[in-house]
């Protein structure tokens, strides 16, 4: 996050932008000599110049002020007091720019500059410092892995409850950066940040809302993780949160239920009692496929060996809409529905029938007209208990029909292909399968 700044010294002495591109010689000695030995006055001025230059909102010329070689000497002059915050802002500029423009800011200690300014009790310094850490932490993992140390962490995870608008805004937004790297080092953060996420979460501000729902997501790791997560009550709200016309806010939290039901099937039942399937009817039609995707992928762990489950999602009304987009969507998508299919299907007997009704063969055939290889068994297996649940319920007559219907689609000629290089249980599955189809041949 570069931080514009309109209000820039009028004493500062104009230092063009084709000076600076020039970087002729003189002027960088000159600079260099005034910062390093020239007085308190002329140093300011030359840091006003830097600040006004940085403070450009489109394309800050920050590659420019790095080639000046003046980086290491504002690093040092951050040690004066006169110039802490106007040194800290213009390295915290620096250290918004691309990967090795970060790297630089990084190797002349300003992570360590940036945690004094954390401990100096001036808000304006506090800010600083936090925009600063920010930008090194969205930078990459290994510049965030340092920032992440006991005393950093203890010190972000204080709740200021008179904090400014502009503090609350920074702060969410760092803490949102600091998780944003796989995998996070050291000890968990949950315990410790969830408690201030969730203040910020609960606000009406859509921004801080936004980082604080990608910072939840991000805190996820593990089942201990999602048990504290879903304690600590944000639940309901990031249910809500899904329809949010905010695509980064919508995002954030269907991906945090999607990764609590990945996670552990622990909450499915809670997830379904604090209203999740209300909202799947609109969910799945919303025009963010990200959204779409998310929502077959959550149907399809709730309904997951859960009776209870699958027969509340046909009551929904809304199976010839996952098999319309199993057949029409894109591939992420069309892979989700499928899996959601093949859980209802499977999750008991007597609910086949219903899924014939609504004729999702040509559905399930899609695995392998579209190669969908990671879902081959799966939908060798519901084909089975398909056969299994005609033969049984329906008779032979009946399962003989549907197996034609089976052949002429397809079904038969994509079993053989696929047959000449399974192996291991989809093999096992296959044979099992067709097995019970040679009695309808």
């Amino acid at each position: 996050m570069a931080e514009y700044d309109p209000l820039v010294s009028d004493t500062a002495r104009s230092l063009t932008e084709d000076t600076l591109a020039s970087h002729e010689k003189n002027e960088m000695e000159s600079m260099l000599t005034i910062l390093t030995c020239g007085d308190a006055q002329d140093v300011f001025i030359i840091i006003q110049q830097i600040r006004k230059m940085l403070s450009t909102e489109k394309n800050p010329p920050i590659q420019e002020i790095l080639d000046l070689g003046v980086l290491p000497t504002l690093a040092d002059l951050f040690a004066v007091n006169q110039f802490k915050r106007d040194i800290a802002w213009i390295i915290s500029n620096i250290a918004s720019g691309n990967q090795m423009q970060c790297h630089q800011a990084v190797q002349v200690n300003s992570i360590d500059i940036f945690c004094q300014c954390l401990n100096s009790g001036k808000e304006d310094l506090v800010v600083q410092g936090m925009m600063g850490l920010g930008n090194i932490a969205g930078n990459d993992a290994h510049c965030r892995d340092q920032i992440l140390i006991p005393e950093v962490i203890e010190k972000i995870s204080e709740i200021r409850e008179n904090a400014s608008e502009e503090f609350r805004h920074v702060h969410c937004w760092l803490i949102s950066n600091l998780l944003n790297f796989k995998p996070i080092p050291g000890e968990p953060l949950t315990e410790k940040l969830l408690p201030v996420i969730k203040k910020y979460y609960d606000s009406n501000d859509e921004e801080m809302i936004g980082n604080a729902a990608w910072a939840l997501f991000r805190l996820l790791q593990n089942e201990e993780d999602a048990e504290m997560i879903v304690r600590s009550g944000v639940i309901p709200k990031t249910i809500t949160l899904i329809m949010s016309p905010d695509q980064k806010i919508s995002n954030a939290s269907s991906k945090l239920i999607k990764k609590i039901l990945k996670i552990t099937g622990k909450f499915n039942e809670y997830l379904i009692g604090e209203g999740i399937l209300n909202i799947i009817p609109r969910s799945i039609k919303n025009k963010n496929q990200h959204i779409r995707k998310d929502t077959v992928d959550i149907l399809s762990k709730l309904c997951e060996n859960n009776t209870n489950a699958a027969y509340s999602v046909i009551s929904l009304g809304i199976l010839n809409r996952i098999i319309e987009m199993a057949l029409k969507d894109i591939k992420e998508i069309r892979n989700g529905c499928i899996k959601t299919l093949c859980n209802i299907a499977l999750s008991e007997n007597d609910i086949i029938p219903i899924m014939m009704t609504e004729d999702f063969f040509p559905a399930l055939l899609c695995v392998f007209r579209g190669n969908f290889q990671n879902l081959y068994e799966l939908t060798i297996k519901t084909f089975k208990a398909t056969f299994d649940y005609l033969e049984e319920a329906t008779g032979h007559e009946s399962a003989i029909i549907v197996y034609k219907n089976f052949e002429e689609q397809g079904g038969v000629t994509h079993l053989e292909r696929i047959l000449t290089s399974a192996d291991g249980s989809l093999l096992k599955e296959i044979e099992i399968l067709n097995h019970m189809l040679n009695r309808y041949k």
